[in-house]
């Protein structure tokens, strides 16, 4: 059974959403994901997690599919749009 205080890293949170480490940043940044930064890492309650999953304008974002830019290593300067799909929100691993 999973407990609301569990504290889950982003690669758990990536891997609970089924997207990557850069989307959960990305949500972290600008889809107001509650996080804490305890020794400068990011760090997820599993209750907040549920809770911001739990909202409306964040279903509404999962269902559509993430939309994000971000600057590639090899094209300095050059946005590629990086697109994630997703249409199961329910965290995995809880009931």
């Amino acid at each position: 059974m999973s407990n609301p205080n569990d504290v889950l890293s982003l690669a758990d949170v990536a891997a609970i959403l089924g997207r990557s480490i850069a989307s959960v940043r990305h949500y972290i940044r600008h889809a107001g994901l509650p996080h804490a930064m305890p020794a400068g890492r990011y760090v997820i309650l599993r209750g907040n997690l549920q809770e911001w999953v739990d909202r409306p304008e964040t279903r509404e974002m999962m269902l559509r599919g993430d939309v994000m830019l971000r600057k590639t290593a090899r094209e300095p300067g050059v946005n590629q749009l990086d697109v994630e799909t997703s249409v199961s929100i329910r965290l995995r691993g809880t009931a």
